[in-house]
């Protein structure tokens, strides 16, 4: 109870005050959970110090008007499957202007490709009904009630959007221009490379390939295609965006020749990468167990024998 007023007296009935409690619910990450009840406990003690007790809820059924506003990060340049200089900021505020700590802000690429990061780094890929990757994240708004997520550029010139939403708002749009394409990046191999196996089956490992920026930080969201050039065989992946270590990968299953199956990794504008694998010819079930020939040519010479003796 901050104050109270209009107490005539102890014949008045009515006491009037004004509440200025915390509803806990206020900073909670959703701004959909009404309506939220709040219990109060209100004790009175009158002139003759005679005690009374009264127990009521407030119930909040919708919250404080409030907007999703951009505040930076909007209209920026920079070198296609390059990172953005400056992160894209919104602020979720009260119709007063006061910050609204706690909500959630998605940001998700709506065109051009691309891969968002959060403060931590992290983002996610999501794929779509059609099959494209969209990349995502969800921030949680500050005590000063914003959020930011950070954009490296498709790998196309041109460009790209991305919109922040939060329920119950109309989203707010960013865009960015990649201008010019950024060759300053490596395709590497990682793992997988020179196994053996048997021709027609799968082999054990993936081939596995990274990709870095200039600074050697792994770049997620990169289209890598592998594709098989001697020896036969598919993949059980031909496009595959990198992870959030910049890795992709695929495994072969050997063609039905015995000999040399190779794999090129590529990534438009830089120089393959490829893989190798040996397909050995099928083992059949005598020559993993020649011991049972030899046991049915000696039963063979016993009975022959046998049969002479008789004759």
């Amino acid at each position: 109870v901050k104050a109270c007023r209009g107490l005539a007296g102890e014949r008045e009935a009515v006491v009037e005050f004004d509440y200025d409690g915390v509803i806990p619910s206020a900073t909670s990450a959703s701004l959909s959970n009404l309506p939220v009840e709040h219990p109060l406990y209100v004790r009175a003690v009158d002139t003759g110090g005679n005690v009374s007790y009264e127990s009521f809820v407030l119930e909040v059924s919708e919250w404080p008007p409030l907007h999703l506003e951009k505040i930076s990060g909007d209209r920026q340049q920079g070198p296609a499957d390059a990172r953005l200089a400056a992160p894209f900021v919104v602020s979720v505020l009260y119709q007063d202007g006061s910050a609204f700590a706690g909500a959630v802000v998605t940001f998700t690429v709506t065109a051009g490709g691309g891969f968002l990061t959060a403060a931590d780094g992290y983002g996610s890929l999501t794929e779509s009904a059609s099959g494209e990757w969209i990349s995502s994240t969800i921030v949680t708004t500050d005590a000063n009630g914003q959020a930011r997520s950070t954009l490296r550029l498709g790998n196309e010139l041109g460009t790209n959007t991305v919109e922040a939403t939060v329920a119950g708002f109309a989203p707010v749009t960013f865009t960015a221009t990649a201008v010019e394409r950024a060759m300053s990046h490596s395709l590497g191999k990682v793992s997988g490379d020179g196994q053996k196996g048997p021709a027609s089956t799968q082999l054990a490992a993936p081939f596995v390939v990274s990709v870095l920026d200039q600074d050697g930080s792994p770049l997620a969201g990169v289209d890598v295609t592998f594709s098989v050039t001697a020896g036969g065989g598919t993949l059980s992946s031909t496009t595959v965006p990198t992870n959030a270590r910049g890795r992709a990968s695929s495994t072969l299953t050997l063609g039905s020749e015995p000999g040399t199956n190779t794999v090129a990794a590529t990534l438009a504008g830089l120089e393959s990468v490829t893989f190798t694998a040996t397909a050995t010819e099928q083992i059949s079930d005598s020559q993993e167990n020649p011991e049972s020939d030899l046991q049915l040519a000696s039963l063979s010479i016993t009975i022959d024998d046998v049969t002479s003796a008789a004759e």
